[in-house]
């Protein structure tokens, strides 16, 4: 789905950018570029299965910086979703390692044995 959103989201945007402010093929480029690598980073999960970054945090930095608000709710919805479709997700071998560094052996062990069905 998300992929789907992407594959006509960034044509139009992109579209937008060169007829009202006339960006080139070159800023085009550019801006699809940062704007991938944003999609990405928020698709990204750390070892204990949670995002590096929501479009919350940017909404959040906009907000602050320029005073533009945005539809919070749907924003909240749509991140509860893609992390309900998601599901939690985590590094085990990370995990495992961590619960083991903190004294946590047991519940290690536990993870080691139960957790990679």
């Amino acid at each position: 789905m998300a992929h789907r959103i992407l594959a006509t989201f960034t044509p139009t945007v992109m579209f937008s950018l060169n007829q009202e402010f006339h960006f080139g093929k070159d800023r085009l480029l550019r801006w699809k570029d940062a704007f991938i690598n944003l999609c990405n980073m928020m698709d990204a999960i750390d070892p204990f299965g949670c995002q590096y970054e929501t479009a919350r945090d940017y909404a959040e930095v906009l907000k602050q910086k320029y005073g533009i608000e945005f539809d919070w709710d749907s924003i909240d919805e749509v991140i509860g979703l893609n992390q309900k479709k998601r599901g939690q997700m985590c590094d085990i071998d990370y995990v495992i390692s961590f619960l083991e560094e903190k004294g946590q052996k047991k519940a290690a062990q536990l993870i080691r044995e139960y957790g990679k069905r």
